[in-house]
């Protein structure tokens, strides 16, 4: 689709449905008002040229996805001669890959005005050397040789002789219509020769050697393979006020992507100085195309694709299989709703978790807000199909600060049934890092390892942060601060409550939560504990959030948090107290109505 506005030389109209409108602006046009008549000719008698399409953006998205867009500047082409100006020509460029069903567009300058756009293939012609005797005779035919022949009974003779011919096999049904794919020509066992005995024909088996006179090269043998190729025709104009004739596809495609991490470095942090640095890199993973000098955009945010598992109706996949992958989409929406695949949350997983501490960059990488999704903005980069790439991203200075966490579980189960915690299990008590984004970018999820004086701590994942948000990264067990859970009952009231023909007891609990700071630091802790019931008592009026009741549950749940400082050597016990309804009769009769009332939303 040709662009008319004087002000833009492309115009890509909606890539890809429910993602992105992506306008791709460049120097204005004025060759002309109006734009090119199409070419009305027989394609048939257009000569036939190929012209070289090459990357010039992507946009990496960390799922294994990627929006490319190309270009082809016709004038490029290597057999295109001031003699082809305002002729028809038909242009033959490669085919996109792996594009996605819906987001193949093309567009192209304004002097141009292409017709008959299609995929086909083409017969790629390319000369190798003769690699067995069949290729050795072929690529002799019509000249004089040498060939030692073995008989019957194992003896064996040269003779000398012109090869004439080695026969085609031809195969065709008249009835069946002829295949858009020439398969590759199956030649005879025989080879006709000739010399002064006349014409003879000789099984190819039964040559053991061949000897070529008069040639001091090794045999060539032309080989022609189908090539998947876009082909479109078109009246080439000439350069017209210094601009080319070019056309541009973009489309979605799968094979290639980039995975994040960071170093957050905390040498020198203090309760004093609560500041840290955090390093980013990304590691862009290329199993798709050639990148030469392309403007490349990382992509952070959560894009729906619908249609990511389906091919473009424009590649050459078989008319079964495309629709086949449609319905299998189609399928596959209805069990899962949102697929794991776009989850960026967990887009890093399958990518490469390299170790290695990030090198700062020189300057921070630019980026843009667009929506919902933030492109970091990389310089054009050089990364061939199978390789990988290193970028740094950015290197900042951030608020930091040092936080321990001891998460309890509530030990009263979906059945309202109490679970006394083993006294072997040791509670865990996590030294975390917070920190708040004070960068110009989101942070991304992303592997994140922590280090200090240059020896690593640990690494976990940092999960999506926007600017001045805070999160938090778990360093690692804070064996040194230990942490201990006593509950028991003290009261119970049998049969104290009834709810739909359900008995229950009120239990009446009371627990302590020991803490004790082993380290030679103070340590500043959070302390979370899941309660099921009433919340009778806590000790230093902890913060109390109150869930509604869950699924065929009878007690309703509270979120317990404290923050409290401990200084070096010190102990501190918080005491609490709730109550709780045990059912006394009907577990089955609740279990199982528990059961059909999950199996009825499912």
């Amino acid at each position: 689709m040709p662009l008319t506005s004087n002000k833009r030389q492309f115009q890509t109209g909606c890539l890809l449905a429910a993602f992105c409108m992506m306008t791709i602006t460049t120097p204005a046009l004025q060759a002309q008002d109006s734009l090119i008549e199409p070419d009305t000719s027989d394609s048939a008698t257009n000569p036939q040229i190929q012209v070289e399409s090459k990357p010039t953006k992507v946009m990496l998205f960390k799922n294994g996805f990627g929006v490319v867009v190309s270009q082809a500047d016709l004038l490029q082409a290597e057999k295109i001669t001031p003699d082809h100006y305002g002729k028809p020509i038909t242009f033959q460029t490669s085919l996109f890959p792996n594009a996605k069903l819906g987001s193949f567009w093309m567009s192209w300058t304004n002097n141009l005005a292409l017709s008959n756009i299609k995929s086909t293939y083409a017969a790629n012609k390319t000369q190798s050397v003769a690699t067995d005797i069949n290729e050795v005779i072929r690529a002799n035919i019509g000249n004089m040789v040498a060939i030692e022949l073995r008989s019957n009974d194992d003896k064996t003779k040269w003779i000398e002789a012109t090869i004439l011919d080695v026969p085609v096999v031809k195969n065709e049904n008249p009835n069946e219509p002829r295949p858009l794919i020439q398969p590759p020509p199956q030649y005879a066992n025989i080879v006709y020769l000739h010399n002064d005995n006349g014409v003879s024909a000789i099984y190819m088996h039964q040559i053991q050697s061949v000897r070529i006179k008069q040639s001091d090269t090794l045999p060539m043998i032309e080989k022609v393979e189908n090539k998947p190729v876009l082909q479109f025709d078109t009246i080439l104009p000439g350069r017209i006020a210094g601009v080319s004739p070019t056309v541009q596809t973009t489309y979605l495609a799968k094979g290639i992507a980039w995975s994040p991490s960071y170093v957050v470095d905390i040498t020198g942090m203090t309760e004093e100085n609560q500041q840290g640095s955090i390093t980013a890199k990304a590691v862009v993973v290329n199993d798709l195309i050639d990148l030469e000098k392309v403007e490349t955009e990382l992509i952070s945010g959560y894009p729906h694709i619908q249609f990511q598992d389906s091919e473009s109706a424009m590649t050459l996949q078989p008319l079964n299989q495309y629709l086949q992958s449609i319905m299998s989409n189609r399928e596959m929406r209805k069990r899962i709703p949102r697929s794991a695949m776009m989850n960026q949350a967990r887009g890093y997983a399958g990518m490469a978790m390299d170790m290695e501490m990030a090198a700062a960059p020189q300057s921070p990488v630019k980026g843009e807000t667009i929506e919902d999704l933030y492109f970091y903005q990389l310089d054009k980069i050089d990364l061939k199909k199978g390789e990988r790439g290193y970028y740094p991203l950015f290197t900042n200075d951030i608020p930091a600060n040092s936080i321990y966490t001891w998460n309890i579980p509530d030990f009263i189960d979906a059945y309202d049934n109490y679970r006394q915690p083993s006294p072997e299990e040791p509670q865990i008590v996590w030294h975390s890092l917070e920190l708040t984004n004070k960068t110009d970018q989101p942070w991304t999820t992303a592997p994140a390892m922590t280090i200090k004086d240059g020896r690593i701590l640990g690494q976990d994942s940092i999960k999506y942060t926007p600017v001045n948000s805070k999160t938090r990264l778990k360093i690692t067990q804070a064996l040194s601060v230990k942490a201990e859970i006593q509950e028991q009952e003290i009261s119970r009231q049998r049969g104290a409550q009834k709810i739909d023909q359900m008995v229950y007891d009120v239990v009446t609990m009371e627990g302590t939560l020991a803490l004790t700071n082993m380290k030679n630091d103070a340590v500043n802790l959070e302390i979370t504990k899941l309660v099921s019931g009433e919340l009778v008592s806590a000790d230093e009026q902890p913060e109390a959030i109150r869930t509604p009741l869950g699924l065929g549950r009878a007690n309703s749940q509270t979120t317990l948090k404290w923050k409290i400082h401990l200084e070096p050597g010190m102990k501190n016990a918080l005491q609490i107290k709730y109550k709780y309804k045990f059912l006394t009769n009907g577990q089955r009769t609740k279990a199982s109505m528990l059961r059909n009332q999950i199996q009825s939303i499912y």
